[in-house]
């Protein structure tokens, strides 16, 4: 043998603190780009009920249990800058459980809750796999029309 286990260890660590660092989200930031209102860095000061729609990776999930026993989830969306407190409550949370996966990357629609010295939580709507998730025609016709008339 050529080297110690703990040289061949040290060896290991170098590899991974050179190697390029990947986001899960990096394949989709072309793909998506339009498809996002907002993003954890542009949260602060939405007032409540204002509509979202962010890209991120679902971390932290926690099932729970409302005063009715019904299910509910709280999770963390994780996108390149911060992170955001998402909830799932009972009402939805019985069509979107299948889609809360732990480092699933996604796109939520949800809105504003607004809360006293601490980030605002976003009560999601719907979740679409960033894999299957496409750009609504109509809205990419209107960012283009819209893009073209600043040009002219």
């Amino acid at each position: 043998m050529c080297c110690s286990v703990a040289e061949s260890k040290f060896s290991a660590d170098a590899w991974y603190a050179e190697r390029p660092k990947h986001h899960p989200l990096d394949e989709y930031r072309e793909k998506l780009a339009d498809m996002a209102t907002h993003d954890t860095t542009t949260t602060e000061g939405l007032e409540r009920g204002v509509e979202v729609a962010m890209r991120g990776v679902i971390t932290g999930t926690q099932r729970r249990r409302n005063k009715e026993q019904k299910l509910w989830a709280s999770f963390v969306l994780e996108d390149w800058a911060g992170t955001a407190e998402c909830m799932a409550f009972a009402k939805v949370f019985e069509d979107l459980q299948k889609d809360i996966v732990e480092d699933k990357a996604v796109l939520i629609r949800g809105s504003g809750l607004p809360e006293e010295n601490t980030a605002p939580r976003i009560s999601v709507k719907s979740i679409v796999p960033l894999e299957v998730a496409s750009l609504d025609l109509p809205r990419l016709l209107g960012r283009s029309s819209a893009s073209k008339d600043k040009r002219m």
